[in-house]
């Protein structure tokens, strides 16, 4: 940049490698956006839920591994996704810095937590996670709603060992038995240990109940009705008056003109007759009641 001087005043003159340098400055910052832009981050603008904040802040640093630019450009480029309350906040926010301060990332995010994600907020869900138990979720239900909570409970699981010992805390006294052995790995290993012993363990179960189960028609005992057959209450019909069952005919078998097949006439009462009483040809003269002929 060159100075130029005349009688009454300096005046500052920019001159053409100024001019090139600024608009090389322009240019990149505007590729930038661009290409922040186009990674399709995430607009803010109110946490419904406490979550809703800290899962915007990461999703939208997930965009800057995208980028080659400073903690000061990643603020810039969030402010630009905030909207509504949010983006009041950030105006009234900003506004009170001193002039000229210019806030790096680390710096937005402990201002951005702060306002939407408070501090009593905070140890609810510290609280929630010290207090989780597997209860009725299987391995892999139980493993997110850890990951979900450790979130807020960074000191408890800063180190492997304690995120094994946090995760073993709260599973189920049958499967942490079975996982006592696992004192060494990450925590990924523990996790797929307790997935493979669960299976085992259902396995087992399955066996026994199949071993508890009763036995199948097919293995009923002499005189035991199967499932679904009913037996014939006799007694009933024995019970039930002769003037309600209609009364058979016994009938005699025509003469023939053969005198050795006489007939007989049935021996049985008409009361208490079977359908049909008839003389047999392959017998001698018989009735087809058995019990009296």
């Amino acid at each position: 940049m060159k100075l130029s001087c005349s009688v009454n005043s300096w005046r500052i003159r920019p001159t053409l490698e100024d001019v090139g340098e600024t608009a090389t400055i322009t240019s990149l910052v505007s590729a930038r956006t661009r290409t922040f832009l186009g990674t399709h981050p995430p607009t803010f603008e109110r946490a419904r839920e406490p979550l809703d904040a800290d899962h915007w802040l990461r999703q939208t640093e997930s965009k800057f591994g995208l980028l080659d630019c400073t903690e000061h450009q990643k603020v810039l480029f969030a402010a630009q996704q905030l909207q509504g309350s949010a983006s009041a906040w950030w105006a009234n926010y900003e506004a009170t810095l001193p002039a000229g301060r210019r806030l790096e990332w680390n710096e937005f995010k402990t201002a951005f937590r702060a306002h939407f994600i408070p501090a009593a907020l905070m140890q609810r869900k510290l609280q929630e996670f010290t207090d989780l138990k597997q209860g009725g979720r299987n391995v892999l239900q139980y493993s997110e709603a850890f990951n979900h909570l450790a979130q807020y409970a960074s000191e408890y699981v800063n180190t492997e060992e304690k995120k094994r010992y946090a995760f073993l805390r709260g599973m189920n006294a049958k499967l942490k038995e079975r996982l006592t052995w696992q004192q060494t790995g990450t925590y990924n290993d523990l996790v797929n240990a307790a997935i493979i012993q669960e299976g085992a363990m259902r396995q087992v179960e399955e066996e026994e109940r199949k071993r508890k189960a009763p036995a199948s028609a097919s293995e009923t005992t002499p005189g035991e009705a199967s499932p679904g057959i009913h037996l014939t209450n006799r007694t009933a019909i024995q019970d039930t008056p002769a003037a309600t069952i209609p009364a058979p005919v016994c009938t005699e078998l025509p003469k023939t003109t053969t005198a050795a097949e006489p007939s007989f006439p049935c021996a049985i009462p008409a009361a208490k007759q079977s359908v049909s009483c008839t003389v047999s040809a392959a017998r001698e003269p018989k009735c087809s009641c058995p019990t009296a002929c």
